[in-house]
């Protein structure tokens, strides 16, 4: 790998890393305002922030493939660990609000078995 194409890579995963935890913080909040008992407009806002963080990061990872592998396997086993958890926490999103009567559109859904997980 060249070193300008090792470099693009190293950001891009970096990138991709900085909006998975942006998509975290942003889900843990959703999943307060669901938890509190808020009303719907209070968190459809924050859900219409998580869709569109949700198709950066499927941006990222369309990216990333290709620029080839990421020699920082460090970095890429934390974007992976961030991915399978925000999987975990869209499903138990999802499970609070079907409990509550909510019903959303699901948008495309990011497969845990796609991250290696």
């Amino acid at each position: 790998m060249s070193p300008n194409t090792e470099s693009r890579s190293a950001g891009a995963w970096l990138d991709l890393e900085q909006t998975c935890e942006a998509a975290l913080r942003l889900s843990r909040e959703v999943a307060l305002h669901i938890d509190g008992g808020a009303r719907a407009g209070d968190y459809l806002p924050l859900l219409g922030r998580q869709l569109a963080l949700a198709e950066e990061v499927r941006s990222q990872i369309a990216r990333l493939g290709g620029l080839g592998p990421h020699r920082d396997g460090e970095r890429r086993q934390r974007v992976i660990g961030h991915l399978v958890e925000l999987l975990d926490l869209e499903q138990s999103n999802q499970t609070m609000l079907s409990r509550r009567g909510a019903r959303i559109s699901a948008g495309p859904r990011l497969e845990a078995a796609a991250f290696g997980a």
